[in-house]
């Protein structure tokens, strides 16, 4: 019992000031302004939608057109398996206690699989779970949540022994995509399996098939979503297309955003390089921490190049804590996780100084300070990308040596 606490007690910990810090904001609302998060009514206003939505469809309403069972008579904008929820006889007025089950599972299990140990990872873990856009993500319900826990699932399978476990990771990823589409990138986590290389190829060709029969299958539904998606056209997401957003939207004091840009962009480029052979060494070759760093790395770099993203959406890079927080990682693991949790948190002055600018247009100090921060938002974003790309490529050509290795050893050996 006591080894077991040992182990467990900085994520106990850790999940009890995140889900204290979350109740404090649910019960003194004034606090969502100063935490950096547009509070909006009712609670768990994401799950509302998706919940209205598939109590709409089974009464016969096209959800596609509009939803009047949604208080903002929002379409819906998701794929069509979340339409299921009405068939289980579930409404706009579940998402009360679903949101507060949904919230309570996923600060749990974000907690439990980062498994920090020191009191620096547990600052660390409890810093990023509590930062604005996890928090906005909790505080609307979104379905990024859910997404979270099917691809820490996904990889939880693909960490256990060889075999069957690569069809569950496939498996789990296929239901990821059906519900959101960008977690098709996730069946990339079956390549840190245990199984060889060449034993995971036939789980994740047939489930990307069973994604594209389900494609075909709803392909007149899913078009219409695709034609609603919203696009957020703002400095709060992120993504490669924000950049350009971010330069046209704030045109007037390029300067100013270009000293942020620059600024994070020079001190970043400098850690990456000063510390790339510990990040190139990040990665172990198989167990959770890599299963989880690939889950998450892929379906978030795929949201990153293809659209831009809300704000909520970096709860996919809480994924990456297990490999970046465990007890033998390189000091470089922990810098990293800071570099997340300080790049989530610059929302807040974002938010602070985009409603001061907006209060008072003469507010010139306000405006350049915005831009300041902006700019080094976009480009800390960028950066992480290109970490993420520079310690999966390592691990991968690691993992690929080995493989070769193996099968040279092996080979002969059986001809024998």
């Amino acid at each position: 019992m006591q080894g077991w606490w040992h182990t467990w007690r900085g994520a106990a910990l850790a999940a009890a000031m995140v889900l204290g810090g979350f109740c404090l904001l649910l019960v003194n609302g004034k606090l969502w302004d100063l935490w950096g998060v547009q509070h909006m009514r009712p609670y768990f206003l994401d799950l509302v939608a998706v919940l209205a939505a598939g109590e709409a469809h089974v009464r016969g309403i096209d959800v596609y057109a509009g939803n009047p069972l949604d208080p903002l008579g929002r379409p819906h904008v998701y794929g069509p398996a979340w339409l299921l929820t009405g068939s289980l006889g579930l409404t706009g007025d579940d998402a009360g206690w679903l949101g507060a089950v949904l919230s309570a599972v996923f600060i749990a299990t974000a907690c439990l699989i980062a498994a920090p140990r020191t009191r620096g990872a547990v600052v660390l873990t409890v810093l990023a779970l509590l930062s604005p856009p996890v928090v906005l993500g909790l505080e609307r319900g979104n379905n990024d949540l859910v997404v979270f826990l099917l691809l820490a699932l996904a990889a939880a399978c693909a960490a256990a022994r060889p075999g069957l476990a690569a069809w569950g990771t496939a498996a789990v990823v296929v239901v990821a995509a059906a519900l959101k589409f960008y977690p098709l990138a996730g069946l990339a986590t079956l390549a840190g399996a245990r199984d060889s290389w060449r034993r995971i190829i036939l789980p994740a060709v047939t489930g990307a098939a069973a994604f594209g029969l389900h494609w075909m299958a709803q392909a007149d539904e899913i078009a219409r979503v695709l034609s609603l998606t919203p696009n957020p056209a703002t400095i709060f997401a992120h993504g490669l297309g924000v950049i350009h957003i971010t330069w046209t939207l704030l045109s007037a004091v390029r300067g100013w955003l270009l000293f942020g840009a620059l600024t994070a962009g020079l001190l970043g480029l400098a850690w990456l390089w000063w510390r790339r052979r510990d990040l190139a060494a990040l990665l172990p070759q198989d167990g959770f921490a890599t299963t989880a760093w690939l889950a998450g790395a892929s379906a978030w770099l795929a949201c990153f190049v293809i659209s831009a993203s809300f704000p909520y959406r970096v709860v996919l890079l809480l994924l990456l804590l297990p490999a970046l927080l465990r007890a033998d990682a390189p000091r470089a693991g922990l810098e990293f996780a800071a570099l997340l949790a300080g790049t989530f948190w610059l929302t807040a002055p974002k938010f602070w100084l985009a409603h001061a600018a907006e209060a008072d247009p003469a507010n010139t100090t306000a405006l350049h300070l915005l831009s300041v921060i902006a700019g080094a938002d976009q480009t800390l974003f960028l950066l992480i990308a290109l970490t993420l790309l520079w310690v999966t490529g390592a691990w991968a050509g690691r993992r690929w040596a080995t493989e070769r290795q193996g099968r040279n050893v092996t080979g002969p050996v059986s001809a024998r």
